[in-house]
């Protein structure tokens, strides 16, 4: 729905669009997050990654993996013993990451590189 409103530039329709994102890197950014908010909250975001294109700008789409993958790296490999309420999340990261990495025109090596080593 936001994707086919965003060629129109409605502020009302960006508005909805900012207010989700923040609503989703706010649980995403948060140590207190259950596990369930934060695999909602990392399937919303990935799921914005096509409105992000049309009413951001790429870099934009560029910034959201870098953070997917910021904080999969937080959950997966810095924090020692995974427990399985993080190994449950891991499809949603999974997800999000597929989602955004299409609306990239072009991924990068360095993307590629973090995409290996991080899974």
């Amino acid at each position: 729905m936001l994707v086919e409103k965003a060629a129109k530039q409605d502020k009302s329709d960006m508005a909805v669009f900012k207010f989700f994102v923040q609503r989703f890197r706010k649980v995403i950014e948060s140590p207190h997050s259950t596990a369930r908010a934060l695999s909602s909250a990392i399937r919303g975001y990935g799921f914005f990654a096509a409105p992000c294109k049309l009413f951001m700008t790429e870099d934009d789409v560029r910034f959201m993996f870098n953070e997917m993958m910021q904080k999969s790296e937080q959950l997966y490999l810095q924090q020692g013993e995974v427990s399985d309420d993080k190994l449950n999340q891991l499809p949603s990261f999974l997800e999000a990451l597929a989602s955004i990495i299409e609306q990239l025109d072009v991924v990068s090596i360095d993307s590629l590189e973090l995409l290996d080593w991080g899974f």
